[in-house]
């Protein structure tokens, strides 16, 4: 998977960047058959290390992914 492109839309009130990011990785670790690192969540996105590892710490308390 490239890196979600348009991320960011300053300008734009009504769009939810952290949203966006969010939903990146959730598709990113849904599309591999196999569990992933934060790191190469990170290298494959162009996200910080530390945004993937909030994501992936909010959807796993929401239940979206598990984790070992």
């Amino acid at each position: 998977m490239e890196a979600p492109r348009d991320i960011e839309r300053p300008g734009d009130p009504e769009y939810m960047a952290s949203l966006a990011r969010g939903l990146a990785v959730l598709q990113y670790v849904a599309q591999r058959e196999r569990p992933v690192s934060i790191a190469e969540a990170s290298r494959a996105l162009g996200f910080s290390r530390a945004a993937v590892r909030r994501c992936l710490y909010t959807l796993h308390q929401l239940g979206y992914v598990g984790h070992d």
